[in-house]
């Protein structure tokens, strides 16, 4: 009530995951463009923050504490979000995978990740054909491997943390929704750093206005140019063409895409 909309609608999704207000225009703009996901409050998006929070964190402290910070974001993510099962499992797996990093074991991370996954098909095997689990090991593992990988060639960080999630991803988007942006990766990179800080406005927002709602209205006045800005890049690169559509996908594509990407 406080943002005028899609703005209120767009800090509300990428807070607590609700959509159900948000004006279908600018729904079907964040699905073509591949932004989709920071409204979802999946798995994937908890590990491009996780991800993205590390990165920026390892400029201005020690490994080992831009871990600690990073997790706590992860953490502080889980609980805007309100506990939901998803999102505590993602939360979990991913906490996982980075904090293996603290004590410097290159392979650890991945050892971690494999161990989480495979506890939580043990405990409901069903979880297997889930889509939020597929997009949330798989995101993750494509920010342990691929990403140092980018980071050796390419200085922009949020261009590097989406651009390993997303090919990480790309056979189940393909699969599942049929639909995939190519101009995406280049969309959420200039989106991605948003997000964190919308997070935090959002989140502090929340929380004030659950005790004493006029001092939630600064913190939602800040994140007032950011969500501008979000609903800038959104809306020009939704009008461009790049929109990548596929009926049927052939698993078998997807088996050879993920050989060509482990090799």
């Amino acid at each position: 009530s406080t943002l005028p909309q899609p703005g209120s609608s767009l800090l509300l999704g990428i807070v607590l995951g609700v959509k159900e207000n948000m004006d279908k225009t600018f729904f079907d703009d964040l699905r073509k463009t591949g932004t989709l996901h920071v409204i979802a409050a999946s798995g994937m998006n908890v590990s491009m923050v996780g991800g993205f929070l590390f990165s920026v964190l390892t400029l201005f402290f020690k490994r080992q504490l831009a871990t600690t910070l990073a997790l706590m974001g992860i953490v502080f993510y889980a609980a805007l979000a309100g506990f939901e099962p998803s999102i505590v499992r993602a939360s979990i797996m991913g906490g996982l995978a980075f904090s293996a990093q603290i004590l410097g074991r290159q392979n650890l991370p991945i050892l971690t990740l494999f161990l989480v996954g495979f506890l939580m098909l043990f405990i409901d095997p069903p979880l297997l054909f889930d889509i939020g689990f597929q997009l949330s090991i798989l995101a993750t593992l494509g920010l342990i491997t691929l990403k140092p990988l980018f980071d050796q060639r390419i200085r922009f960080d949020a261009l590097t943390t989406t651009l390993s999630a997303q090919l990480a991803t790309l056979p189940i988007l393909l699969a599942n929704f049929g639909s995939f942006s190519i101009l995406s990766v280049f969309a959420n990179a200039l989106l991605l750093w948003t997000v964190p800080i919308l997070m935090v406005f959002g989140g502090m927002g929340a929380l004030f206005g659950i005790i004493v709602e006029p001092l939630a209205k600064p913190f939602l006045f800040l994140s007032l140019p950011f969500l501008i800005f979000f609903e800038g890049v959104v809306h020009i690169f939704a009008g461009w063409p790049g929109l990548l559509s596929i009926e049927n996908f052939p698993a078998v594509l997807g088996v050879g895409y993920y050989l060509l990407l482990i090799s």
